[in-house]
C-alpha cells in the first residue's frame, strides 16, 4: 500500500527560516558548497598553490605499478647464484639479441617459403 504522507509539508522541519520544504534546503546547500570551492580553488590558485585532482592520484597509481611491475621482474631473474651486475651483463645481453635476431630470421624464412615460392 502507498502513501502520500511524503508530500505534506512538514511543521516540526525548522533548519532554515524562510525554507518551506527540506528539498530547498538541500538545493541551498549545495549551491553553496560549489560557490564556497570556487572561491577556494580562485584564493588557491591567486596565490601559486595547484589542487590535486584524481588525475594526480592516477599518475601516482601508474607510477607505482610500472614500479612495482618492474622490480618484480628484476626480483624473479635474480637468484642466490647470480647478482645485480650479471643481469646487466654484456654476455646477457649479446646472447639476448643474438636469439631475437635468429628466431626474427627463421620466421622470415619460413613467410618467404610458405608465401612467395
Amino acid at each position: 500500500m502507498y502513501n502520500i504522507y511524503f508530500l505534506k509539508k512538514e511543521r516540526i522541519y525548522t533548519k532554515l527560516k524562510y525554507s518551506r520544504v527540506p528539498q530547498f534546503d538541500t538545493a541551498s546547500g549545495a549551491v553553496a558548497t560549489l560557490l564556497a570551492a570556487l572561491y577556494g580553488f580562485l584564493v588557491t590558485e591567486k596565490f601559486g598553490f595547484e589542487m590535486i585532482d584524481s588525475g594526480d592520484f592516477y599518475m601516482i597509481l601508474m607510477y607505482v605499478i610500472f614500479l612495482v611491475l618492474a622490480l618484480r621482474v628484476i626480483y624473479k631473474t635474480l637468484n642466490t647464484s647470480n647478482s645485480l651486475t650479471s643481469l646487466l651483463s654484456f654476455h646477457n645481453l649479446t646472447t639476448f639479441y643474438w636469439t631475437l635476431f635468429t628466431l626474427t630470421t627463421n620466421n622470415v624464412k619460413f613467410f618467404l617459403k610458405k608465401y612467395l615460392f
